[in-house]
C-alpha cells in the first residue's frame, strides 16, 4: 500500500471447519487497510488451485497490482499465473506470501515471516507486518 497499489487482492484458503480460519481474519484485516475493496478469492489450499486463481485475477479486465496470499504456497502458485502469462513480478505486479517458508527463497518470493504469537486480525497488526517482511533474493 505504501508503493501505491490501488488494485489489490487477496488469495486465501477455503474455510473447510468449523473454527474461524486465520485465512479469513488476514482477508479481514487486508481490506480494512485497502483504500479500495480488494478482491478477495477463497481456493482449496494447493498449489493448482492457486495458479487458476491468479490467472482468473492475472487476466481480468483490471488486473490488480498488488496480490497478497494466506500463505507461500498460495503466492507460489499466483507467483507462477504471473509467470506462465508473461508478467513481471515485481514490475508488473507484487506478490506477497506469508509464513516464510522454505519455498520462499528459491522463488524469490517476498513474504511475511510472523512469530505464532501474531495474529492478523486488525488494522493495526496487518500494518505492523508489512514492516516485517523480506524480499527473497530473486533467481
Amino acid at each position: 500500500m505504501r508503493k501505491g497499489h490501488v488494485r489489490m487482492a487477496f488469495v486465501g484458503h477455503r474455510q473447510q471447519h468449523e473454527y474461524q480460519s486465520q485465512s479469513l481474519e488476514k482477508a479481514e484485516g487486508f481490506a480494512s487497510v485497502a483504500q479500495v475493496p480488494p478482491v478477495i478469492i477463497n481456493v482449496e489450499n494447493t498449489f493448482a488451485a492457486a495458479v487458476e486463481a491468479g490467472r482468473e485475477l492475472l487476466l481480468g479486465a483490471e488486473p490488480p497490482t498488488a496480490v497478497f496470499a494466506h500463505d507461500d504456497l498460495l503466492a507460489a502458485g499466483v507467483l507462477a499465473a504471473a509467470r506462465q502469462i508473461g508478467m513481471r513480478v515485481p514490475e508488473d505486479v507484487a506478490i506477497i506470501g506469508f509464513n516464510d517458508t522454505d519455498i520462499a527463497e528459491p522463488l524469490g518470493l517476498t513474504t511475511v515471516r510472523q512469530p505464532l504469537s501474531v495474529r492478523v486480525s486488525s488494522p493495526s497488526n496487518c500494518s505492523q507486518i508489512g514492516s516485517r517482511r523480506r524480499r527473497a533474493v530473486p533467481r
